[in-house]
């Protein structure tokens, strides 16, 4: 049973890593899909935050209007662009909770031994759930609640 575990953990490892890896806009052109007047976090080489309403960008510069007016951000200062949206986090840490919940109380059962133990198998099952619906909540709480548009190649 320890295999399938090790195996259960490669496996969502490398679904979190191929989740990842498709948000990683690395393309300046991907800003076109951004609206005018379109609120956004734009984080500078500086990491310094700018939020504000989208305006433009050029093949130089990214444009976004903040409190003060229109700043202009050149594009090697731009380290990443990301969309400000209704955040979906408690929704995201309920999903990942109840996958958590499902896959340790699997993890669980499947761990336990059958025959005369201190566990039964019902025990090991909702011992596992306990720990994968915090392990869930704790990942889906850490999931970015945003999109990110653009991000600089290092």
């Amino acid at each position: 049973m320890r295999h399938v575990s090790i195996l259960m953990l490669g496996f969502f490892t490398c679904l979190a890593l191929a989740a990842w890896a498709q948000n990683n806009q690395t393309d300046w052109q991907s800003l076109s899909q951004l609206q005018s007047g379109q609120k956004i976090q734009l984080i500078d080489a500086s990491h310094q935050k700018h939020s504000g309403a989208f305006s433009s960008f050029t093949d130089q510069a990214i444009v976004l209007h903040e409190r003060g007016g229109d700043q202009t951000i050149q594009r090697p200062n731009v380290l990443r662009v990301n969309v400000q949206g209704r955040s979906h986090r408690l929704r995201t840490v309920l999903v990942a909770a109840a996958l958590g919940t499902g896959v340790g109380a699997g993890i669980g059962y499947g761990a336990t031994p059958s025959g005369k133990w201190v566990f039964t198998k019902g025990d090991g099952a909702g011992l596992g759930a306990a720990v994968g619906f915090v392990g869930g909540a704790v990942v889906g709480a850490l999931v970015p609640s945003h999109k990110t548009v653009y991000r600089s190649t290092p």
